[in-house]
């Protein structure tokens, strides 16, 4: 009965010093995603540009097709797409 509660302990403190570890690395983690987050609305930010449908397409390759019709509303809330 002492064999198995010792080991019973032994096994316990593994599990307390993985768990501690595992909430020091946690706060870390949020640590640095702070500083990150503060540098990065701080700093300027180029603008982001989404390529158009007229554009260039993947890579800079042209279309293979081209861009499918708006769809059509011929009354509130109803539209088709014609093809």
């Amino acid at each position: 009965m002492n064999t198995k509660m010792v080991d019973q302990a032994s096994h316990l403190d593994q599990v307390q010093t993985k768990v501690d570890l595992a909430m020091t690395s946690l706060g870390t983690v949020q640590q640095e995603q702070q500083q990150v987050a503060r540098a990065l609305k701080t700093s300027a930010l180029p603008k982001l540009t989404i390529p158009g449908r007229d554009g260039p397409g993947l890579m800079g390759a042209p279309p293979r097709f081209p861009p499918p019709p708006p769809p059509q509303c011929n009354t509130p809330g109803v539209c088709t797409v014609i093809k």
